[in-house]
């Protein structure tokens, strides 16, 4: 919607029906939550929703929450609750701990006020029942954020800034989202100060918006005015070049779709995520960033606090990286290489796909469970042919059937798993386990898992199953057959 820079009442009224019509809240009883803070914006935003109530069947429901980080936020809520009182509106009041939610969050004050805020929004609409939270964002609030993000060095998504509809970035109790509406952004501050004016209202002042400590405050009123007395109009170029970005923004998002049910399947316990990296590889760079973004806000719930610098290093792994390769993001998140082509986003360290180890002497001519693996074996001309099979077992790079030499094919083999200090007798000599998990690219979470087949009678290590085998090993290709079976 264009700016309106001066709104009588009825126009500024009809702007934010306009909103909620599109977005489809009108005739059907609509439940909403609308955050007012006692300000400006968040005023005028409830006096036109209390015009719409009737004609419009609305049902309302403030929510005012009191960070507690201002003398005067006692009087904010005593404000908020007298409008209501005037107007017939339940009213909410939350305080909310919002040095607590820094300490915890690693956040600054006010990232940890806006969560806080947003969390105790959503906290209400559970409880109502809302279909959506209305907050008071306008235009000039869309021009500062969009400057806040270039500053912090956000990319296209920064640009795009608010829209008038769209999710939470957090969740509510139950794991589900609620829609935001933003029915002012295309309202200017002169526009509300215009409304109220005629509505007779006297919102509250927050002295800490002049309080140049805050990044906000300084875009405001030192970075905007200046590049009006640089080039007037420069603050509606920003608005525009921000439409023109959610524009591209928005097709970006369409065209990932396919790229997203194409390379990544979430797990059944949305605690990962399984990537194709062969698909990503071929995708455009800007489509692989929003299957970025979408499957950590599959995992999390938001992809808030992940930066520029976290993308490029999901995308250097994904696209370059060796298996093994393993990095860690924020909010606990961790992606890791596979060896088969794929990579996994996680909470927290991945589950290790491979079976469980259990150590067992095998069976010769039969087959022996050893924890998840199951090893068949049986006397061929030449020694014993040893399979090794369990579920994805098949990550692991090296082949699962070998020939594993001795005259009479009378070998006792025993599977273990790792102990420090192994090593096994190769072609070039002997070498450290560790160290062929190492060439080998094992991931280290793996490495407890990967069964040594040893000698039972002397120890030596004859086979790391699916990674390398001894001198006297010979590797089985799949579909090899091996010859002159030695009948017992």
């Amino acid at each position: 919607m264009p700016s309106i820079n001066r709104l009588r009442g009825s126009d500024f009224v009809r702007s934010v029906r306009s909103v909620l019509e599109s977005g489809g809240y009108l005739g059907r009883s609509a439940r909403l939550v609308i955050g007012v803070s006692g300000g400006p914006d968040s005023t005028a935003l409830l006096a036109a929703l209390v015009e719409l109530q009737d004609d419009c069947q609305l049902e309302l429901h403030v929510v005012h929450v009191d960070h507690g980080l201002r003398a005067e936020s006692r009087g904010d809520a005593a404000y908020v609750r007298r409008l209501c009182a005037r107007w017939n509106v339940p009213v909410t009041v939350r305080r909310v701990d919002v040095p607590e939610m820094r300490r915890a969050g690693g956040l600054s004050v006010e990232e940890a006020a806006r969560r806080a805020r947003h969390l105790a929004l959503l906290e209400a609409a559970d409880a109502f029942g809302a279909g959506a939270v209305v907050l008071g964002h306008t235009t000039d609030d869309q021009i500062e954020t969009v400057l806040l993000s270039l500053l912090r060095g956000a990319g296209l998504r920064g640009l795009a800034g608010m829209v008038e509809e769209s999710e939470s970035p957090f969740t509510m109790p139950n794991g589900k989202r609620v829609p935001i509406l933003r029915p002012l952004l295309g309202v200017t501050r002169a526009g509300v100060m215009d409304y109220l004016k005629e509505r007779r209202l006297r919102p509250r002042q927050d002295a800490s918006n002049a309080d140049p400590a805050h990044l906000r405050n300084r875009v405001r009123h030192e970075i905007l005015p200046l590049m009006e007395r640089i080039r007037e109009g420069a603050s509606g170029a920003v608005g525009r070049a921000s439409v023109d970005a959610r524009v591209a923004l928005e097709y970006i998002e369409t065209e990932a779709d396919g790229l997203w049910g194409a390379a990544c399947e979430v797990a059944a316990d949305r605690e990962s995520v399984r990537i194709d990296r062969s698909a990503m590889r071929g995708a455009h760079a800007a489509l692989r960033h929003v299957v970025f973004e979408r499957a950590i806000a599959t995992l999390l719930g938001s992809a808030e606090g992940f930066t520029r610098r976290n993308y490029l290093a999901m995308e250097s792994l994904i696209v370059e990286g060796q298996t093994g390769s393993e990095i860690s993001l924020p909010n606990g998140l961790f992606l890791s290489c596979t060896n088969d082509g794929h990579a996994v986003l996680s909470i927290s360290s991945p589950s290790v796909p491979l079976p469980e180890l259990v150590p067992a002497e095998m069976l010769l001519d039969g087959s022996t469970m050893a924890g998840g693996w199951t090893f068949t074996s049986r006397v061929v001309v030449g020694g014993i042919e040893l399979c090794a099979s369990g579920e994805r077992a098949s990550l692991l790079p090296g082949e699962l059937r070998v020939v594993i030499g001795h005259a009479d094919g009378q070998r006792r083999l025993c599977a273990r798993a790792r102990r420090p200090g192994d090593r096994i007798r190769m072609a070039g000599g002997t070498r450290k386990v560790q160290d062929v998990f190492v060439d080998k690219k094992i991931p280290r979470m793996w490495r407890d898992r990967v069964p040594i087949v040893v000698d039972g009678d002397t120890g030596e290590i004859v086979w790391i199953v699916g990674v390398a085998g001894a001198a006297m090993v010979t590797v089985v290709g799949e579909n090899s057959t091996v010859k002159g079976t030695i009948e017992a």
